[in-house]
């Protein structure tokens, strides 16, 4: 009898320790096909334009081979926000008090985080989410939850129709040093109302000052759905019926 039993508890430890393994490799497997799939890459870094580093770092145009890119940044010179979906760029500016879009690539940008994303997979949003901090909440638990490595950067989009949503626009007009007090001071901002739009985000709780805004855990822009306007979101408000995104690994 005593044999039997060491024999059944040498063959469990061997079955527990095979199946921390298969469990281990697949996890490996899933971060793996996440690194492939939905591999953020970024250039420069958002602390350092903040500091007067104003040197451009990528060319929009040496992104257009990419399939299916989403980006976020700001251009050369600070005058605008960069938002790309879907390989589609709207690169907004301030001209005489209006929003203007440029939808090309023939821009340069300060800092740059962007991705190469085909598939999605959609996933409706609680109605308790609502705010930007409820966002970034949900994303990562909802990442989780899918499969995502969230100790890895990934991004998301959301669509949906916003209560309100304050955005600013950078609207630097000088040559004059830029300093902390004075990246504030350049944003235009804006507010809308009950509008249709869509954002791209890119979460990371580890890339703060480099692609993630101070005090944040996502980087996250919009455009509305007629393209009329587009910009750094800094204020959210949600209606129930939004989706969330997530690359589909």
């Amino acid at each position: 009898m005593s044999k039997t039993i060491n024999r059944l508890g040498v063959s469990r430890r061997w079955f527990i320790a095979a199946g921390g393994t298969a469990v281990l490799g697949a996890r490996r497997r899933l971060a793996s096909a996440q690194s492939r799939i939905c591999e953020v890459k970024w250039v420069g870094a958002s602390r350092d334009v903040v500091r007067g580093d104003l040197t451009p770092r990528i060319s929009l145009e040496s992104l257009m081979p990419v399939n299916h890119l989403y980006a976020v940044g700001p251009p050369e010179g600070l005058r605008g926000e960069i938002t790309i979906i879907d390989s589609q760029p709207y690169v907004s500016r301030i001209e005489d008090g209006r929003i203007v879009i440029d939808q090309s690539f023939r821009h340069r940008a300060l800092f740059l985080v962007w991705v190469d994303v085909e598939a999605w997979r959609q996933i409706p949003v609680p109605r308790a989410v609502r705010t930007y901090r409820d966002v970034e909440t949900f994303v990562a638990a909802a990442a989780g939850d899918a499969g995502l490595d969230t100790t890895r950067p990934f991004p998301f989009l959301l669509q949906g129709t916003v209560a309100r949503l304050g955005f600013h626009i950078f609207n630097k007009r000088d040559d004059a040093p830029h300093s902390p007090e004075a990246h504030e001071r350049i944003k235009v901002k804006f507010a809308v109302e009950d509008v249709a739009a869509e954002m791209i985000g890119f979460w990371s709780d580890k890339h703060e000052g480099i692609f993630i805004p101070s005090g944040r855990t996502a980087h996250l822009h919009f455009r509305t759905s007629d393209t009329t306007m587009t910009g750094h979101v800094d204020e959210l408000e949600l209606r129930s019926g939004s989706v969330l995104a997530l690359p589909r690994v």
